[in-house]
């Protein structure tokens, strides 16, 4: 419902399903993360969090190539930008 009301505000704004994704991701729970991560995907075509997110949760449900195309995508939006944490390890 919550979720709903969100989205009439800013249709664009993907924001509160990305979170919902990377906090289920964050709970193992890879398969329910799915459904959020695509409707923010489709939602902001542009979010590299959102991206990354779903390619994690793909990659950790068996759908490795389709993760990995996700994660491809995250980089071509991030437009250069580097997740520090992963380039810093």
């Amino acid at each position: 419902a919550i979720l709903g009301l969100l989205a009439e505000v800013d249709p664009g704004d993907a924001r509160p399903w990305t979170a919902l994704g990377r906090t289920l991701n964050d709970l193992y729970r890879f398969g329910e993360a799915l459904e959020f991560l695509a409707e923010a995907c489709e939602r902001d075509p542009r979010d590299r969090e959102a991206w990354t997110q779903r390619g994690r949760s793909l990659a950790n449900t068996g759908a490795t190539a389709e993760g990995l195309e996700a994660l491809q995508r995250a980089e071509l939006v991030a437009e250069g930008r580097k997740d520090v944490w992963r380039h810093n390890t």
